[in-house]
């Protein structure tokens, strides 16, 4: 697409913190009532060297008194960071509140990747 048809597409937004930042443009995105549902972070928190951690649906969540007794907890897990995205879920999971909640860990494969290996991987390092 040339620069000129993507004008209407691309949103430009300074801020002295990339917490606001990125506050913002999810708040600015849409357009009317069309609103996106997707929100791509991947690429700057790679860049700098930290693991992304998405909360969903805050609101829904349990207070200490409440116990979940059925749900998961969906890992995306990026071999190289060293299993801090395994941590936190281990670490929720030790409280009595999300005791029974399952996790489900995925991962990303390249296409050369011998994918036997990568999942023995895997359950090797769980």
């Amino acid at each position: 697409m040339e620069m000129e048809n993507l004008k209407g597409f691309c949103q430009v937004v300074i801020s002295s913190n990339i917490r606001d930042a990125t506050a913002h443009l999810i708040q600015a995105g849409g357009l009317g009532s069309l609103k996106h549902n997707t929100v791509l972070l991947v690429r700057e928190t790679i860049l700098a060297h930290l693991a992304l951690l998405v909360a969903k649906n805050i609101s829904a969540y349990p207070s200490n008194g409440e116990r979940f007794t059925k749900g998961h907890i969906d890992v995306w897990w990026i071999v190289h960071d060293g299993g801090k995205l395994m941590l936190f879920p281990f670490l929720l999971r030790q409280h009595k509140v999300w005791r029974k909640y399952k996790m489900h860990i995925f991962t990303v494969a390249q296409m050369d990747d011998n994918s036997i290996q990568v999942k023995k991987d895997l359950t090797t390092f769980l």
